[in-house]
């Protein structure tokens, strides 16, 4: 039986060197806004399943974010956090 190939749509994207790392430099400097303004609200409080929920969504903001900037699908950046 003979394989189809994989949509365009969902086959992984390979970022570029010169970006390696940049990602993650992006979703720290997220986290670290974040972290600051916690600091001074408290709100949620933290070690509460609010305050992982929220964090957890900058992080995927930032990575998207990322990638449509670097001109990725929406869709593939979707695929990849999934992962």
């Amino acid at each position: 039986m003979k394989k189809k190939p994989i949509p365009a749509r969902v086959q992984p994207v390979v970022i570029p060197p010169s970006l390696v790392g940049r990602e993650e430099q992006a979703v720290r400097w997220a986290v670290n806004h974040f972290e600051e303004w916690h600091n001074v609200t408290d709100i949620p409080p933290q070690h509460t399943g609010y305050y992982y929920e929220i964090l957890s969504l900058i992080e995927d903001a930032a990575k998207i974010g990322f990638g449509v900037a670097h001109g990725q699908n929406f869709k593939t950046i979707m695929n990849r956090i999934k992962a």
